[in-house]
């Protein structure tokens, strides 16, 4: 459906003289990865607001979620189907049970989220099977990891100095951490 919604897209910009016939292949690449990442976020938005009870959970889960993943890589659904049910279930499960453990008990969660931390500086990067890494890129995605790594969890630790480690924010910012370790150790077992 995205794929054939991308070359809808594309072939009305051919015809229409915006792009040339040469670029269609990487024009239809480019749509569906456009269209692929604005599914996912609506559903993001749609899931926080009607499931979550929390109509922004979305913003810093992502913020926090897509660039570890773009710096530590992870678990590549074979199809946009199973790539969209797979980002949406961890978005719903992680965030919901970050909130869930916050009012149980709030160290279960920090000993979650330190393992997570760890994992992903362990593990990442983990390549995709279609971008092999050279060795001075994977040395450069790795040091990337590591300072968003510490980005992260200086946050979490400012937040836990002002008392501020149970706001909803900082939860999704933990549930996020936690979905890459997820993402990534799902890449090692799977690939």
């Amino acid at each position: 459906m995205i794929k054939k919604a991308s070359t809808l897209i594309v072939e009305f910009w051919i015809k229409n003289a915006i792009i040339k016939t040469d670029d269609k292949e990487s024009y239809c690449y480019g749509m569906e990865l456009i269209l692929s990442t604005l599914i996912n976020v609506a559903f993001m938005v749609i899931l926080s607001y009607y499931v979550i009870g929390y109509p922004i959970a979305f913003i810093p889960y992502i913020a926090v979620y897509t660039p570890l993943r773009l710096t530590a890589g992870g678990y590549h659904a074979r199809s946009h189907l199973k790539c969209i049910l797979y980002t949406q279930i961890t978005f719903i499960v992680f965030v919901m049970s970050a909130l869930a453990l916050a009012k149980k008990n709030i160290w279960c969660l920090i000993v979650l989220y330190m393992v997570a931390v760890l994992t992903v500086l362990r593990l990442a990067p983990v390549e995709a099977e279609n971008k092999p890494l050279t060795g001075e890129e994977k040395h450069k995605q790795q040091l990337n990891t590591w300072g968003f790594q510490t980005i992260i969890l200086i946050v979490i630790v400012i937040a836990a100095i002002f008392g501020v480690l149970k706001n909803k924010i900082v939860l999704c910012v933990m549930a996020a951490n936690i979905s890459v370790a997820i993402s990534l150790i799902l890449a090692k077992i799977i690939d």
